[in-house]
């Protein structure tokens, strides 16, 4: 028996940053609720009043309840605009999963202490222990937090995508691997210490699947971290251990001060920081037969098809959050973990950082050549407009469009499962 799915990937007007949110349904003809719904990133450098609004029409989508469930959360990275936006999230949904990246202590700290930069008592707590900080707030519900580390490169995920039972409802499925150190091991067990249901490593290269119809593949450049030395290391795994176990908070905040010293010592002023962004895969494991685009200003429930593409094979979505494909290596390493079948054709491609032209390299279009590139940004914003002139035309040639302050995007794919 074929079935078929409908898909719809929403870029919502956030200004400079992003929310995107997708929908999976079970007919050609949209039902009232998606069986699956997500999020990728939820931040803005612009007024928080966007990302309300975008939260309040993703709620209508899902059914207007007062805290509907979103199946898979993804935040990309931790920076202050994306923890105010993952805040506003969890107050109003119910997580089922929270995937974010994982970063051993010393990297959260170069985040918290490495920038020169004030960061607030309540995002420096979300960055230095995120399951501590989220089992705290009140009235959050999560079910189950997944940890995406950096792996292998050449890992390119994949599996069985046949769906094995079709009387059963679709359930997401992981790839779970096992704590590597003790980091990690803290990290998993801290969970049920803390009232999370559950917390748990995804395996490097791993997936999370909803069997036989849509994929979910994150990817970190692992290569764009740099260790620092040994002493360096002890020091501020020592501190830390000390910080995340402190008794009391005249302790934390003798420790604090130490770690900014060492920090501030070793990272500001230095362009060896951590810079990190979780990219993330979604597409489908059926042949599409069709896919439309469509652009809404603001975003609302209909809205007019503007092309159609009919040479696509999979309806897919590669967000990239802030992340780097500066060089053609990076872009290799990308290209080889998902592999050929996932990039061979890729509909939908934000851009990264909002067009800016540092996270970019000449030609990055030509060899992605996606059927729609997603610019979400402000193009009017005094001290950074982006996109950057030069990203804007690599794109020019691959249906560029923007995503502002006061304009979404909203793309419906079809495609049939066996």
């Amino acid at each position: 028996m074929i079935r078929e799915i409908r898909t719809q990937l929403n870029f919502h007007p956030v200004g400079q940053g992003l929310y995107a949110s997708g929908h999976l349904y079970e007919e050609l003809h949209m039902p009232t609720q998606p069986f699956f719904s997500w999020v990728y990133d939820c931040g803005t450098l612009s007024s928080n009043a966007l990302v309300n609004n975008a939260s309040k029409l993703l709620k209508t989508a899902l059914g207007g309840a007062a805290k509907p469930r979103l199946g898979l959360v993804v935040i990309s990275h931790f920076d202050k605009d994306h923890i105010s936006g993952l805040v506003n999230l969890l107050l109003n949904f119910h997580v089922e999963v929270l995937l974010m990246p994982y970063l051993v202590p010393w990297q959260r700290a170069a985040i918290v202490f490495g920038n020169g930069v004030y960061v607030s008592k309540r995002d420096r707590a979300f960055i230095l222990d995120p399951v501590g900080a989220i089992a705290a707030m009140q009235g959050v519900q999560v079910d189950h937090i997944v940890w995406a580390v950096a792996g292998d490169q050449n890992a390119s995920p994949d599996g069985d995508d046949n769906f094995v039972n079709r009387n059963e409802p679709p359930v997401l499925t992981i790839d779970e691997g096992a704590p590597e150190d003790d980091w990690q091991s803290w990290e998993v067990n801290r969970g049920s210490l803390q009232g999370i249901a559950k917390v748990s490593m995804l395996r490097p290269g791993g997936r999370l699947c909803i069997r036989g119809i849509w994929e979910f593949v994150p990817y970190q450049d692992a290569t764009i971290k740099k260790k620092p030395d040994a002493s360096f290391l002890a020091d501020a795994s020592a501190k830390l251990e000390w910080l995340l176990k402190a008794p009391c908070e005249a302790f934390k905040d003798d420790v604090l001060k130490r770690l900014k010293a060492l920090y501030e010592a070793r990272f500001v002023g230095s362009k060896q920081r951590n810079i990190i962004s979780m990219f993330m895969y979604a597409g489908s494991l059926g042949a599409a037969r069709m896919a439309r685009c469509g652009c809404t200003i603001p975003m609302a429930a209909n809205y007019a098809p503007i092309c159609v593409f009919h040479h696509f094979d999979m309806v897919n979505v590669i967000y990239t959050g802030d992340g780097y494909l500066d060089t053609p290596k990076r872009l290799s390493s990308l290209f080889k973990h998902l592999g050929a079948r996932r990039m061979q054709h890729v509909l939908v491609f934000q851009v990264m950082h909002h067009g800016a032209h540092a996270n970019w390299h000449s030609g990055l279009a030509h060899s992605i050549r996606p059927g729609v590139s997603v610019f979400s940004s402000d193009p009017t914003r005094g001290d950074r407009p982006h996109p950057h002139k030069p990203v804007e035309l690599d794109f020019a040639a691959y249906s560029p469009r923007q995503v502002d302050r006061f304009k979404g995007l909203s793309l419906a794919g079809c495609f049939s499962v066996n």
